[in-house]
């Protein structure tokens, strides 16, 4: 959902059409108290104040700018270096919105940093050149109602993607101190996510899993919430999470012992090439667990977790009597 705080609206204008400001202030009144909208100007600027340094700190931290276009607001030093300068600034990073409200004519379409923005009242018609002003300020008022849609729209897409990225690294941190044994630190970071949207690494769904299953970190240990985070894993293709599930249906950890179903999860790894799970198929085909006995299947996935650098299979083909593979 659009986060539905006010958005930040903060006006560059000249002195001279300061009148037309108060207008446009007006007109937006309704957009304030609806809490759309808090307008800020340098009239909001309190007497003794440091005037310089409360215009940056504003638009700095406004979401909309308005431009209040005359010939003016063109022959400003102050505007049109340090303000506009820095409204532009913020556009062009996606920080802020900027648009130009046409208060009188003049070749504001000659600026083409200002040209380049949509502008308001509709196609450019400067306020003074309406019959009505109201009426040229109700169009303005309506534009600034449809960015503010748009807007909170496009702050909401930006806050959802900061969330994510600080959980990538979160995650990213927890899998690094659970390699160095920080188990108990990994946990706690993991658990921060462990119930949102935002727990997308595999491996941390394994690694949940295996302090659960192991109680690392002096941790309880919970088979059942073991067991959901490996499948997790599993269901993002982890391979070291099907042989974790294929162990506790082995040994009957939170689940009924069921050797058929650990050789069903540890063949999904042993294809895709994990040595260990190779070797878990071998030893089940030579023990006929969970498959019929077969000698030579054994022995034809203990070759492969050998030829895959898994010592302990070497030691099993060897007691098996095959003296090279």
């Amino acid at each position: 959902m659009p986060d539905s705080s006010p958005l930040r609206l903060f006006i560059i204008y000249a002195r001279e059409d300061q009148p037309a400001l108060l207008e446009l202030k007006a007109h937006l009144r309704p957009l304030e108290k609806r809490g759309d909208l808090t307008v800020w100007y340098d009239g909001e600027i309190l007497p003794g104040a440091d005037w310089d340094k409360a215009i940056k700190a504003q638009l700095a931290t406004a979401d909309i700018v308005l431009l209040f276009i005359s010939k003016s607001f063109f022959n400003s030093e102050y505007i049109e270096k340090e303000e506009l300068k820095k409204a532009l600034e913020r556009h062009q990073k996606g920080e802020a919105v900027v648009i130009p409200v046409i208060v009188r004519p003049c070749l504001w379409d000659a600026h083409p940093e200002i040209s380049a923005l949509q502008v308001l009242p509709k196609d450019g018609k400067a306020v003074s050149s309406w019959g009505e002003a109201d009426e040229a300020f109700t169009d303005v008022v309506r534009g600034v109602q449809r960015l503010v849609i748009v807007q909170r729209e496009i702050n909401a897409i930006r806050e959802e993607k900061e969330r994510a990225e600080e959980a990538c690294q979160k995650v990213e941190e927890a899998i690094q101190l659970y390699d160095a044994e920080g188990y108990s630190s990994a946990f706690q970071l993991l658990e921060q996510y462990a119930s949102t949207k935002y727990l997308v690494n595999p491996r941390g769904y394994h690694i949940l899993g295996d302090i659960y299953h192991s109680g690392k970190g002096n941790i309880t240990p919970n088979f059942q919430e073991a067991m959901k985070w490996y499948l997790k894993g599993g269901e993002s293709g982890y391979w070291d999470s099907f042989n974790s599930i294929g162990q506790m249906y082995f040994r009957g950890d939170g689940v009924e012992k069921n050797p058929w179903e650990a050789v069903r999860w540890h063949r999904k790894a042993a294809e895709n090439g994990d040595a260990f799970a190779q070797w878990r198929l071998g030893y089940a085909y030579e023990n006929g667990e969970g498959v019929s006995l077969n000698k030579y299947q054994a022995a034809q996935w203990y070759q492969k977790a050998a030829k895959n650098g898994l010592k302990i299979a070497e030691g099993s083909l060897k007691l098996m009597g095959y003296a090279k593979w």
